[in-house]
């Protein structure tokens, strides 16, 4: 469906497609080709607005317009597409999001992000992020330590949260219409991309420990998506425009690498694939189109973030076991 407020693909770390089409979600096995029907609502007016992987590919969290989240056991080799629990929200989720460490955060039509344990087959509430999104939320992405939350609202504003603190760590302010396209830097921790919508068109760049904008380019039109390479220092953007709707960028000089036509509609949702290579559009024309956006050469090497990943051994992970 076109609507900017759903998110309705994602590409596990297993190789694994989820995609909602009306009030089915499907999944696609890349390396068979097999798809499977994993939730279809009885009700046919109330569609699939979100999905997403957990961070190891075994689990994916399915929600609604009737506010139902549900997730599921997707084990890689085990057959088994088992529900583990649901939990009911009062609104419409429109966007999910999973942390290394099994939180698994729902962002509603009210603003609100509830966050929940979804590590375990109970699905315990740990914690709702809420008081600051006066509207929606649309964008949501867990940074790759999975310490900071990036939230982006209808309202045009970003805000970064962490699990414990009842208020944002930082609000990231400059974007003048809705902020949906959220992505974090897979080799600079502290790096986060975001866009915005019609009314403001921007990519911008922000240091996510002062909460600083470091660059901004205007894109001439309303920015539905973006992702991070992770094996060159690029990024593409899926652009409202008749022509050219997909853009690779070289940062920092936010140069255009080049473009691609794109489909007969906006792209609305974009993923990667798990090497790093392809990227996965879909739009209103009834298409998904994989692109080789990111080929890598004979012994290139994914590029390394100068930090370490949060383990098993972090305080974090330890609450949730």
């Amino acid at each position: 469906m076109n609507d900017f407020y759903y998110n309705v693909l994602d590409w596990s770390s297993s190789g694994c497609l989820a995609v909602g089409l009306a009030e089915t979600c499907y999944l696609w096995t890349d390396s068979t080709g097999q798809v499977d029907t994993l939730q279809s609502q009885r009700n046919r007016d109330d569609h699939i607005s979100s999905c997403a992987f957990s961070v190891d590919g075994t689990k994916v969290a399915v929600g609604t317009l009737s506010g139902l989240c549900t997730i599921y056991d997707v084990t890689p080799g085990s057959g088994y597409m088992g529900k583990l629990f649901s939990c009911q929200q009062s609104y419409p989720v429109c966007a999910i999001s999973w942390n290394r460490q099994g939180v698994v955060s729902l962002g509603d039509r009210s603003g609100k992000i509830l966050n929940y344990n979804g590590k375990n087959s109970i699905g315990q509430w740990i914690q709702t992020f809420g008081g600051a999104h006066t509207d929606r939320v649309v964008g949501l992405r867990w940074c790759p330590q999975g310490r900071l939350l990036a939230s982006g609202g209808n309202d045009n504003r970003v805000f970064l949260w962490e699990i414990g603190r009842s208020s944002p760590k930082l609000e990231l302010a400059g974007h003048s219409a809705a902020v949906r396209a959220i992505a974090w830097c897979p080799w600079q921790y502290n790096l986060l991309a975001t866009g915005g919508g019609l009314d403001d068109r921007c990519i911008r760049f922000w240091n996510t420990d002062t909460g600083t904008c470091v660059k901004k380019v205007h894109t001439g039109s309303q920015v539905c998506a973006v992702l991070w390479s992770k094996s060159y220092r690029e990024l593409i953007s899926a652009q409202y425009r008749d022509e050219n709707q997909l853009i690779l960028w070289s940062y920092p000089s936010m140069e255009q690498v080049g473009t691609m036509p794109g489909h007969k509609e906006r792209p609305i949702h974009m993923a990667l694939s798990p090497d790093g290579q392809t990227v996965v559009t879909a739009a209103s024309d009834e298409n998904l189109k994989f692109w080789k956006c990111f080929p890598i050469k004979p012994g290139q090497k994914l590029l390394e973030p100068p930090g370490k990943l949060v383990t098993a051994d972090d305080p974090l992970t330890n609450s949730l076991r």
